[in-house]
């Protein structure tokens, strides 16, 4: 009975040595996730304007259809600076969710607020 402990504490070993030296080099790299604007201003060609508008406006789509779903209300009240004066949406409303589902849906249109 002790063996196996002891066989099971030397397999334990390397594990926590791989953990507590990939933590001390993360935390020497000083990593962040705060990104600066360009300074300069990125120039698109015209060919290219249509292949970035359809996935931005898939990502709106979603964004209204999580919203709408979890809380009844679109990125024009919740986001107006990323709606660019479209129609609302016809027949959006609120759907009937149990919380924990409302919550899961709210938290996918923030993060769809997000990629926008």
């Amino acid at each position: 009975m002790a063996s196996s402990f002891f066989y099971h504490l030397l397999a334990f070993i390397p594990f926590l040595l791989l953990v507590s030296f990939s933590t001390s080099q993360a935390s020497s790299l000083n990593l962040s996730c705060a990104s600066e604007p360009p300074a300069t201003e990125m120039l698109v060609f015209p060919s290219d304007v249509p292949l970035l508008e359809f996935p931005l406006n898939l990502e709106h789509l979603e964004a209204d259809f999580f919203l709408y779903g979890a809380l009844g209300r679109g990125l024009d009240e919740l986001a107006p600076e990323l709606v660019m004066g479209g129609p609302p949406p016809v027949g959006a409303r609120k759907a009937n969710l149990d919380p924990l589902t409302r919550d899961i849906i709210l938290q996918f249109g923030y993060q769809e607020i997000g990629h926008l």
